[in-house]
């Protein structure tokens, strides 16, 4: 396919390539005898490979994003082989992926630029391309890609998609109510969100907008209307009715277990209920002798780890969980294998500091817990995980003390880990609740008291410093009722030091970029999915008003009753 934006159109053509490196339609005239191998090499000019970008919707992908990008020849082919990726090209497997440009009075290549042995070779040459710094190079950076796609990002699915409406070309106007959008901004009152099918089509103030006739109105006047809340850390095991009473009913729309193996989830995908969108890591990734045996896929070397990646995103997985015991080395292949997949790692740490595995590559901390080894001392920090690697089961006793101990107004090692969860933008899921205690209560002890404290001032530091805190429940907590512990865990952020505001954007947004779910939940806005939730109050003043949800719609289908 020639190119109208072209001014040599004999000369340049975007190269499609069989799975035998043959060109599908090389143009031949002056081609480079490389060419063969590497698709067009029009003329002298450029040549640009992915493997197997066949057919038709293949070809216009790549010329539509070739003429519509913005920037130079070098990012106008990165758009075309990222687009042709996203329209079924398929480059998996050990295969590779380039872009060459040539230039008059320069010998070769003015720039090249090659990926092989990948499993994943577009994406792969992506990232090399936009830390590439060469003047051949337009406006293409980490933070500017002037090519818009939605296989730019990073975007996952869960397991179980819900139904579509039964009539996608249903209006809903909700109307009057108080919009919290998610996005951290001042609530908007006597707002109106419509909703046609599953989509959100416009939002704004009552006074700005003009509902459609044929829209069935809904007053919400008195309530405040939220994104549909995301939960980072829950379980459950071969039940239909836990994912629905403990998170549907009360506002969560979608979840990720992180850790517990496909098969928990069995029940789930056979069921046609109603249900949250879950999301999975598959089974966690840890070494010998596991923690949780049932479990667990115990990691025998580094070869093992990044095959378990790729098998755990193949099966589904939209995120990968490593455990406690797995060492540092297989937690690196572990992340490279998974940024390669292009889904983030999250851990849960013992016996490996918390900027360490961060450092590696590790993208989520699961449990504020993790971070124990890297803030204490370092002779309290040795003895514990020396005790910990001897008996796995001693961390329940061992973390009060530890923390209990952790000056964090002196300790020298706080500022250095704020700022490299910082650096990194690392998702905090903190989960709190679990490990609440308080003065009084039975049983309890000074250093569960005092390492507690500490825990909710350290979430607060990691407010203040700027880190990316996410709202997690862990299915129950010891001071929260039966499917409550969502609710509660709020309520200590905002203790921590967030605003409710804050607290909510936490659970909607920042958690919905935590799944890599963004472009489509998390936040009200036109395009976006419909999955809402309705609360009686106004919990951008007081958190506890998310103990109040009224009804819940999920893909554009109200749960139960309407209002």
């Amino acid at each position: 396919m020639l190119l109208k934006n072209d001014e040599r159109r004999n000369k340049r053509q975007l190269a499609i390539i069989d799975m035998k490196g043959r060109a599908a339609n090389r143009n031949p005239s002056n081609a480079d005898p490389s060419g063969v191998y590497w698709g067009a090499m029009s003329g002298q000019f450029y040549a640009c490979q992915g493997n197997t970008l066949t057919g038709r919707e293949v070809i216009v992908a790549m010329a539509k994003a070739y003429e519509e990008t913005e920037g130079s020849l070098t990012d106008r082919l990165m758009a075309a082989l990222v687009a042709a990726d996203c329209a079924g090209g398929d480059h998996r497997g050990r295969l590779a992926a380039g872009i060459r440009i040539a230039k008059t009075g320069v010998d070769g290549f003015w720039f090249e630029l090659y990926t092989d042995q990948s499993q994943d070779a577009v994406a792969d040459l992506l990232k090399k391309y936009v830390k590439t710094e060469h003047p051949a190079k337009g406006v293409w950076s980490t933070e500017s890609k002037p090519f818009s796609h939605s296989c730019n990002e990073r975007s996952l699915q869960e397991i179980n998609p819900p139904s579509e409406p039964s009539d996608p070309t249903k209006i809903i106007a909700l109307v009057g109510g108080r919009l919290i959008d998610g996005r951290g901004g001042l609530p908007v009152n006597d707002s109106v969100v419509i909703v046609k099918g599953s989509k959100i089509i416009a939002v704004g103030a009552r006074d700005t907008l003009t509902i459609p006739t044929e829209a069935e109105t809904v007053d919400i006047q008195g309530l405040s209307l939220l994104p549909g809340l995301i939960d980072s850390h829950f379980h459950s095991k071969d039940s239909v009715r836990t994912p629905v009473e403990f998170e549907l009913k009360h506002g969560i729309t979608s979840f990720r277990d992180p850790g517990h193996p496909f098969r928990f989830y069995d029940a789930v995908k056979k069921s046609n209920r109603m249900m949250p969108r879950v999301f999975l890591c598959g089974g966690h990734l840890d070494a010998h002798p596991p923690v949780w045996a049932d479990q667990a896929i115990v990691i025998r070397d580094s070869e093992h780890a990044r095959n378990t990646v790729n098998e755990h995103v193949d099966r589904g997985a939209s995120a990968i969980k490593v455990y406690f015991r797995l060492p540092l080395e297989h937690i690196a292949a572990v992340c490279e294998a998974a940024d390669k997949r292009n889904v983030f790692v999250t851990a849960h740490l013992e016996l490996v500091d918390a900027d360490d595995a961060i450092k590696a590559g590790v993208r989520g901390i699961e449990h504020v817990t993790s971070f124990g080894t890297a803030l204490a001392k370092p002779d309290r920090a040795k003895s514990f995980k020396a005790q910990i690697f001897a008996d796995s089961n001693a961390r329940r006793k061992l973390r009060p003390w530890l923390w209990a101990g952790i000056n964090l107004d002196s300790s020298p090692r706080v500022k250095p880990l704020l700022e490299t969860l910082v650096k990194h933008q690392v998702f905090v899921s903190p989960t709190l609740a679990i490990f609440e205690a308080r003065v009084g209560e039975k049983n309890t002890t000074s250093d569960q008291v005092n390492g507690f404290a500490n825990m909710i001032k350290f979430v607060g530091l990691c407010r203040k410093a700027g880190a990316k805190i996410v709202v997690g429940s862990h299915t129950s907590a010891p001071f929260a009722e039966s499917g409550r512990a969502y609710q509660r865990e709020l309520e200590l952020l905002v203790e921590a030091g967030l605003s409710p505001m804050e607290a909510i954007r936490s659970a909607t947004q920042i958690n919905a970029q935590f799944f890599g779910i963004d472009d489509r939940l998390g936040t009200i806005e036109i395009g976006k999915t419909a999955d809402l939730t309705l609360v009686d109050g106004d919990p951008s003043q007081d958190i506890a008003a998310m103990r109040s949800v009224k009804h819940v719609m999920l893909n554009g289908i109200w749960v139960g009753e309407s209002p």
